[in-house]
């Protein structure tokens, strides 16, 4: 495309396959033994008459989980697609500049407004959505514990309760945004801001 976000996508690792997040909206699956293609699905497509209008890039690292795996798209769309054939599970219209994440029952992601949403994973229903973090630069979402933690442009760390989407805590780091995607180790979660702190959180 002319035109692609800043942020560069980023490639899921499964056992026999490279998930590869890709500007234009597709999503590929390719062999690691040879980098065949396996398939290919459109997360968004471009639309509009202008450039910026027809960016459509898949945003972030795909979220793999053991039978599928879930990315989101700017100005586009965020669903779920089966890891052998691509088929979609559930697809629905969302803009993000940030990917998702999920966990055994969820999907989390932040939209371009500031708003944090919870998705049944199997289904896509949404189970709460939070806008109070409007306008906030999100980062990805992140399941911590019985919390969803998300970083802003702020350099702050907020958790939501993983049941209802309310407010439970906030952290702060050292005033400059949470701008890598964070990265779970099982009993934490590690966030690095732009000006290079990187944190590591337990929850209690």
């Amino acid at each position: 495309p002319s035109l692609t976000l800043r942020n560069a996508p980023g490639i899921a690792i499964g056992s026999q396959t490279a998930f590869v997040a890709l500007p234009g909206g597709r999503l590929s699956a390719l062999a690691l033994n040879n980098g065949g293609p396996r398939w290919e699905v459109p997360v968004g497509d471009p639309r509009g008459t202008t450039e910026l209008e027809r960016i459509s890039d898949v945003s972030g690292v795909p979220a793999l989980g053991s039978r599928d795996i879930c990315a989101a798209s700017y100005q586009g769309r965020i669903g779920c697609f089966d890891l052998l054939n691509g088929n979609v599970r559930w697809i629905k219209e969302f803009s993000s500049d940030v990917g998702v994440n999920l966990d055994d029952a969820y999907v989390y992601a932040a939209d371009i407004g500031g708003a944090v949403t919870e998705f049944a994973r199997d289904t896509g229903a949404v189970i709460w959505r939070n806008d109070r973090l409007k306008n906030r630069m999100l980062s990805a979402p992140i399941a911590v514990g019985k919390a969803v933690a998300v970083g802003d442009y702020q350099g702050y760390i907020h958790f939501l309760s993983r049941e209802d989407g309310a407010f439970v805590a906030r952290l702060s780091t050292d005033g400059s945004a949470i701008q890598a995607p964070p990265v779970s180790t099982g009993s934490s979660v590690v966030f690095q801001t732009k000006s290079g702190t990187v944190v590591s959180i337990v929850a209690e």
